[in-house]
């Protein structure tokens, strides 16, 4: 009776690695796996996961073992110190990835399976398991991951996934997120805390702490047009009739502050250059322009030590909002010319005679960034209007006439 219970088992075994046999990772899947010729005298050394005994009649179910375990790729079989028995032993890999393993022994045989995880198809340390789905492998993401073959990023941030406090700034990163504290709080992100939580709806100047010191400035509670809510502090007010903060200027490369006062107020003519330029953290920018009574604004993704970390230096850092977005801070009376379109922090014309600007974008008549004649910006400079510090210049071959326009900017971070 034992034996042919033993043949009984056998026969199912077989019958099931045809077909699907097992599943993995609370997925509905089954495993398919198709074994290699045996190699006798041999056995993979140095990788096994199981030692399993059998009687000599039962030991070609060794393969439906194999069949079982999610992470089995090979086994060795091979004669027991018992005469009676055989002993199987598991493997989570093969003689493909590691031919050096495979030494001869004797009274052992060692059988691998055709293996695709052999190619390494997942990505980010990702775990592949052989046999699994029509493609014969099955990829199990580390945490932070997503795709077929985990090539994707989980965003927790957007997701709201993350554990951020609420006064924290979630930053997505490669597999994972950080959280950073606000202005004025501190601690790991996932706790912050400090003696002046900002809670508040109304768009004023608020006792904040920056560094060691507190400082009363003004804070934009509310919405601020594409940039949206969720409290915006000042950093900047730029006039671009004045050469205050002119490209050439060195309030933009020193981390002094400029006119403490015009940092209280809102959305008025009065330039400053506030604390937050230069030791403030942030995750994202907002920038706006006034002209007249019309102050329109874009949004710059942009994780900072500050915005002094990105501009004193004077290296070029680029951005990718395209020409149209920074035309949409004008209105529908901008102008630039079509190519080049440089953009992002410290961008300059080859030529530095020409169009430059601390954060803005460069327009030229000709394909290249040689001898741009346009550009909007904020700390701006060069022909053809060297004045204007803030705004539009454009002249030769722009898409809408030429432009000599002079804004209020105001750049606020998050």
């Amino acid at each position: 009776m034992k034996a042919r219970a033993f043949i009984i088992i056998f026969l199912i075994i077989k019958l099931e690695a045809r077909r699907c046999f097992n599943t993995v990772a609370k997925q509905d899947l089954c495993r398919r796996l198709s074994f290699t010729k045996p190699i006798d005298a041999h056995a993979l050394k140095g990788h096994v996961i199981k030692n399993v005994t059998l009687t000599v009649g039962t030991r070609n179910s060794c393969k439906g073992l194999c069949l079982m375990d999610n992470i089995c790729d090979s086994f060795n079989i091979g004669q027991s110190v018992h005469g009676d028995h055989v002993v199987c032993q598991l493997s989570d890999s093969d003689h493909s990835r590691h031919p050096e393993d495979l030494r001869p022994r004797e009274g052992f045989t060692f059988i691998g399976t055709k293996n695709l995880c052999s190619s390494n198809p997942c990505f980010h340390n990702a775990t592949c398991l052989n046999g699994f789905t029509n493609k014969k492998y099955l990829c199990l993401c580390q945490s932070g991951y997503t795709g077929e073959h985990c090539e994707n990023d989980i965003d927790e941030c957007s997701l709201g996934s993350d554990d951020c406090h609420e006064f924290a700034h979630c930053v997505n990163t490669a597999g994972s997120f950080d959280c950073i504290c606000k202005i004025g709080l501190t601690g790991d992100g996932r706790n912050c805390t400090g003696k002046f939580v900002l809670i508040a709806t109304g768009d004023q100047a608020y006792m904040l702490q920056i560094g060691s010191g507190m400082v009363y400035m003004y804070c934009h509670m509310t919405g601020l047009g594409a940039c949206g809510g969720g409290g915006w502090t000042l950093a900047m007010k730029i006039d671009g009739n004045k050469n205050t903060f002119h490209y050439n200027s060195e309030l933009w490369s020193s981390e002094a502050e400029y006119n403490f006062p015009g940092g209280i107020t809102g959305f008025d003519n009065i330039e400053t250059k506030l604390p937050t330029y230069s030791k403030t953290s942030f995750t994202k920018i907002c920038l706006g322009m006034k002209i007249g009574q019309q102050i329109n604004f874009i949004f710059i993704n942009q994780q900072a030590d500050s915005l002094y970390s990105l501009i004193a230096d004077g290296q070029y850092r680029d951005t990718s909002l395209g020409r149209d977005t920074w035309k949409s801070l004008i209105g529908i009376n901008s102008s630039m010319q079509l190519n080049c379109n440089k953009e992002g922090f410290n961008v300059v014309s080859t030529n530095i005679r020409l169009a430059k600007a601390r954060i803005g974008i460069i327009g030229n008549n000709e394909d290249n960034c040689v001898s741009c004649d346009s550009r909007i910006g904020f700390g701006s400079g060069g022909k053809h209007d060297d004045s204007n510090s803030c705004g539009n210049e454009a002249v030769l071959q722009t898409d809408n006439g030429n432009a000599h326009i002079k804004a209020m900017g105001y750049i606020f971070v998050q």
